[in-house]
């Protein structure tokens, strides 16, 4: 009689596992449909994957792998969240000109915190994306680069042309 219980416990056990695991790996999106792309494994999806470093200045090994895969949009799970991963310059520039308000951005739970206003339990996220972008900008934008790098340039080829090496490196 012990076993026979046993047995339906166990049973009812492994069908809820496979249940919740079926509904981890196929996700419902309440309206529209969800692009390709795997989950990984339960709570920490993803991002083992992702951490590795990578030896090469090109795409991360983890990236590059998803758009042979699922192509350049594809979901995924990293630190526990869901998520949809854009690597579509055009896609990504139609989101980021609309400044976040087409999609649900979403930033880990430390960085948040940093720019959370005093007594916000939830930062708001259009501030994050809006500073996020600016410093992006800043440090990479075209006025920037231009006041940054023209000078490094006009100083190199002002030691270099009258000393002609500049003559025998464009040869």
């Amino acid at each position: 009689m012990l076993s026979a219980g046993l047995c339906v416990v166990a049973a009812l056990l492994v069908v809820c596992v496979t249940h919740w695991i079926y509904k981890w790996r196929n996700p419902k999106c309440k309206n529209g449909v969800l692009p390709p792309g795997s989950m990984g494994l339960p709570f920490i999806g993803e991002t083992l994957s992702l951490i590795v470093p990578s030896n090469s200045l090109a795409l991360h090994p983890f990236i590059k792998k998803r758009i042979e895969r699922y192509g350049p949009v594809f979901r995924t799970n990293v630190a526990g969240r869901s998520l949809i991963v854009t690597t579509d310059p055009e896609f990504n520039y139609f989101i980021m000109q609309r400044d976040g308000k087409l999609v649900e951005s979403w930033y880990l739970d430390a960085f948040a915190k940093v720019f959370a206003q005093s007594g916000e339990i939830q930062p708001d996220t259009a501030y994050i994306h809006k500073y996020v972008r600016n410093t992006a900008l800043r440090w990479f934008g075209v006025e920037s680069l231009k006041d940054r790098l023209l000078p490094q340039i006009e100083v190199l080829a002002r030691k270099l042309l009258p000393s002609g090496q500049a003559r025998n490196r464009l040869k």
